[in-house]
């Protein structure tokens, strides 16, 4: 993480929330999204719950898309492509967020339920 981000400064002084209305908050403290799924009168998924969300009905699939990373030649989650944490080559189309819901839904119809945010 850059010296200076945070939530509405998401990639460090400077940068700005300006044209990321679609894109996942980032910079957010666990007590902080559980105070907001407090709010919405909703709670936090366990790891296990995310887990079985996350694989759409998969079982046993290395990767929660399926065994391939890139199927078919093409990405299926914003991921890191390079050396982390210094260059990404940006082979998904993304320096940083995608927009969410740009790749495909999982089998339980949930978008970006792996990759885009660290």
């Amino acid at each position: 993480m850059s010296s200076g981000t945070s939530r509405d400064d998401p990639e460090g002084p400077g940068s700005d929330l300006e044209g990321r209305d679609a894109h996942p908050v980032v910079h957010v403290a666990f007590e902080d999204a559980e105070a907001y799924a407090a709010w919405a009168g909703k709670a936090l998924p366990t790891e296990a719950e995310w887990e079985f969300a996350a694989r759409g009905g998969l079982e046993a699939a290395e990767f929660c898309w399926g065994d391939t990373f890139i199927p078919i030649g093409q990405y299926v989650a914003n991921t890191w492509q390079g050396p982390l944490p210094w260059r990404n080559f940006a082979s998904d189309g993304f320096v940083g967020t995608a927009p969410v819901g740009s790749y495909d839904p999982n089998g339980y119809g949930l978008h970006d339920m792996a990759g885009n945010v660290w």
